[in-house]
């Protein structure tokens, strides 16, 4: 004799998938973007010093 509560059968695979996504909305306002650091140019820490140097010395 089956034990289980009627009603409750056995979910499929397909159904069971379907049932865990979640739906979200898409923002109407943009998402601002910033460019990856990889991409940023650092400046060598002689430059800093050369230009330090060059305000200070003009003062």
């Amino acid at each position: 004799m089956d034990r289980r509560r009627p009603g409750l059968g056995v979910r499929s695979r397909d159904r069971r998938r379907t049932d865990a996504v979640e739906r979200v909305a898409v923002p109407d306002v943009p998402i601002p973007y910033a460019r990856p650091m990889e991409d940023e140019v650092i400046p060598d820490a002689g430059d800093i010093e050369e230009r330090v140097r060059a305000v200070l010395s003009a003062e």
